[in-house]
This record gives structure tokens, sequence and C-alpha cells, in this order.
């Protein structure tokens, strides 16, 4: 029993970490906010990767990821959701379908919200296919009971691409910072 309850922990912590990273995430989340003022870091564990690419990444690639940060920061459903393949897949186990619906209850959460997403590394895998490790910075504003809470997180990925949509996603670390108050702690 005890085990099985350890299990759940770790599946729910997974989940969690995934929906955080919703801009790819939309890379999303969906985040358990507290009453009154608090300070809340969280650490992902760090998977080591392939040294960074010598060439900067072809302007599709940052195109691509520019207009899916601009649809996401609109919060415009629709568009963000073009760019994930139907046969979408998660490391944590998410699939386009459940990566919809945790973003519109993230999106829900919050009153306005920023990404931003650059290319850390990238590699051609094919014509039109590619594996790239991005840093996208997720900054918004969500309300909790009569505070409104600044969330900024920054998270690493692992993805893949494959005729301009997004195939599968890795969350290779993340850190997530939920502040109030006029001077919240450092």
């Amino acid at each position: 029993m005890l085990q099985k309850l350890k299990q759940r922990t770790v599946n729910a912590a997974r989940l969690s970490r995934s929906l955080i990273a919703l801009q790819l995430i939309a890379s999303g989340s969906i985040l358990l906010l507290g009453a009154g003022g608090w300070h809340a870091p969280v650490n992902a564990e760090t998977k080591s990767v392939q040294a960074p690419s010598k060439a900067p990444a072809p302007s599709a690639l940052l195109d691509f990821l520019k207009q899916m940060d601009a649809a996401a920061s609109r919060k415009d459903f629709n568009e963000t959701m073009k760019f994930y393949g139907p046969s979408f897949k998660h490391a944590d186990g998410l699939d386009s379908k459940s990566l919809g619906e945790a973003l519109k209850n993230f999106w829900q959460q919050t009153q306005s919200i920023q990404y931003q997403t650059q290319i850390n590394t990238w590699k051609a895998q094919g014509p039109d296919q590619y594996s790239l490790e991005t840093t996208t910075t997720i900054q918004g504003i969500q309300k909790a009971a009569d505070r409104d809470m600044k969330l900024t997180s920054t998270v690493r990925s692992r993805i893949t691409m494959a005729n301009q949509t997004l195939t599968s996603q890795e969350i290779l670390g993340e850190q997530t910072l939920l502040t109030t108050g006029i001077k919240p702690p450092v």
C-alpha cells in the first residue's frame, strides 16, 4: 500500500513538472496556489545533454518558436495547438489532447502570460526533422484569493520536430518561482 502511494506521488510530481512546462510546453502547468504570501522555488532533476551546436539555428526553427511563443502569450489555444502534431508524445505521458486540456486550465488561472523560447542546441535529423534543446521562460500573473502572484518559470526541454510540428518533448530541468507582495523574500 505504501509503495503504491509513493508511486502515485512520483507520478503526480512528474505530471506536475510536465504541466508547468506547458509552453511546449506551452510547455504548461496546473499550479496549486496557497493562500497568503510565499516564495516557492522548485528544482527538477537535470539530465545531461549533448554539447551545443556550433552553427546558428536555421531561421525556420527560430521563426517556428517565435510564432509558437506569440500564440501562447496571446492565449490563442487553436493557434498554439497547431504547433503540436496529432501524435505528439511527452516523456511524462501527455499527448496533444491532455496537453491542450492542461494548457486551457493553466491559462484560465493566469491574468497575463508571456513565453520566450531560445534554442540551446539543435540537430537536423532529416528533411524538415530536428532535435532541439530549448530553454523557455514563462512569466505571468495568477490570481489567488485576493492576491496577485507573479510566476516565473524556466524550463529546459528536449523536443523533436517533423514537418513544422512538435512530435515529442522531454523536460530536462526546470525552476519555478511564485512570489506575492511588494517586497517578496529573495
